[in-house]
């Protein structure tokens, strides 16, 4: 049971690699505005490395770099610092 439980957790980690490359060959292909919301289903099959299926790349950034390009991604990452800048300042308690 262990070793089945072992192989699973490797093949999971492996097809995620395999998201990762695609979504990496799609943002090469359209890397300042993305591909569209949502469009990571549409369009992945196109840049599959290995035969898989899957609605979302299952990383945050790798699905806002694939459906929003540079664009999205710099907003995120420009949310994310004003949210870490702005936190140590709210009083806790």
């Amino acid at each position: 049971m262990k070793a089945l439980a072992e192989e699973i957790r490797l093949r999971n980690a492996t097809e995620r690699l395999y998201f990762y490359q695609d979504a990496i060959k799609m943002f090469k292909e359209r890397p300042i505005l993305g591909w569209g919301g949502g469009d990571w289903e549409e369009a992945y099959r196109a840049y599959q490395s290995y035969l898989y299926y899957s609605n979302q790349v299952h990383s945050h950034y790798f699905q806002i770099m694939v459906e929003a390009g540079l664009v999205g991604l710099m907003a995120i990452l420009y949310l994310v610092q004003l949210f870490a800048a702005y936190t140590p300042s709210l009083p806790r308690g």
